[in-house]
Formats: structure tokens, C-alpha cells, sequence
């Protein structure tokens, strides 16, 4: 599978998923800036999903290179208060060692105090298992995200710590996986 062929699979299935986007837009990166395109000369497809309060929104970014599709989710607003970086990567740590898969990692950006969710989806594993990659390249960070988002805001503004966090994903996630 080649990059063309990867970009038009994911449009296809973008639909298919559990979540519909709110907003999609190509673009192309030249020379360091983003620039709308033509569909045909498309690297990046930037898509909008609304989770509601108190996040507001996911952004997820789907960038094709010439073996791979990097994908990056992150809150929109950028929700992290540079006071509590280290609770934060401590729930963000947390997170990423009960999430045991191939499906992506948090991580937190301290340059730009943004909370990221990443992974690299090869087009081999999208050709052989077109659905199961775009489950988990799209489905699964957005379900994350919803599972996460109180504790993560309430963390993120100081308003209860890691340990509290961390104790109620294990009852929320206790409770799910029953």
C-alpha cells in the first residue's frame, strides 16, 4: 500500500466510525506552513470531534508519509496549567500503563503545555487490517479522551491530584471492563 492508496482507504472509513467528525479539512505542509489543497496533493487530514464539557473538543490530525499515517489527538482548548506538569504526567503515565496496545500513547508537550495522543499506524497494518487500524487509530483515542476528560481537567486546574485521578480511572475502568 502506497501513500495515495492509504490516504483514500482512511477517507473511506472516516465515515464508518463510531464518532462522526464535526470539521475536516486537507491540507499540505510547504515549506513549514499549512496550506489548503487540492485533494489530490493531501499529506494531512485535520479533523474535529466535539466530546462537550468541560474539554470541549478533540483535534486529531492524520499526517501520511511515504510507509506510514502519524496520527496526533489533543484537546481543544489547550486545557494544562504549568503548575500541575508534574501531577499531569503522572496521570498521563498512569494512563499509558493501563492502555497496553499498539493503538497510541499520552503524552504531555511542556513546550506548548499540550496533553497529545500519538501513534504511528504502518500502511501495512492499515492494508492488512483496514478496520481494526481505523478503530484504533480514530475510535480509541476518542474513547480515551471521553473516559478521561473530568479527571483530566480537574487535574490539569489543580482542582484534585494524580492519586485522585488515578483512583478514579481504576473504579471508572473497574467498572466498565465488569
Amino acid at each position: 500500500m502506497n501513500k495515495q492508496e492509504a490516504m483514500l482507504l482512511v477517507r473511506k472509513l472516516l465515515d464508518q466510525q463510531k464518532y462522526l467528525y464535526t470539521r475536516i479539512q486537507y491540507v499540505k505542509d510547504v515549506d513549514n506552513r499549512v496550506a489548503l489543497v487540492d485533494i489530490s496533493e493531501v499529506d494531512t487530514i485535520h479533523l474535529t470531534y466535539d466530546v462537550g464539557e468541560p474539554i470541549g473538543e478533540i483535534q486529531m490530525s492524520l499526517r501520511f508519509d511515504k510507509t506510514y499515517m502519524d496520527k496526533l489527538a489533543f484537546p481543544h482548548p489547550i486545557i494544562v496549567n504549568e503548575k500541575y506538569i508534574l501531577q499531569i504526567t503522572r496521570f498521563l503515565n498512569f494512563l499509558n500503563s493501563y492502555n497496553k496496545t499498539w493503538n497510541g500513547r499520552f503524552y504531555l508537550d511542556e513546550d506548548y503545555l499540550d496533553i497529545a495522543y500519538s501513534a504511528r499506524i504502518p500502511y501495512y497494518l492499515l492494508d492488512a487490517y483496514p478496520n481494526k487500524s481505523m478503530k484504533g487509530g480514530v475510535s480509541t483515542p476518542i474513547d480515551l479522551y471521553l473516559d478521561i476528560k473530568y479527571l483530566l481537567f480537574k487535574v490539569s486546574k489543580g482542582i484534585i491530584g494524580a492519586e485522585e485521578a488515578i483512583e478514579g480511572m481504576k473504579e471508572l475502568w473497574r467498572w466498565v471492563n465488569k
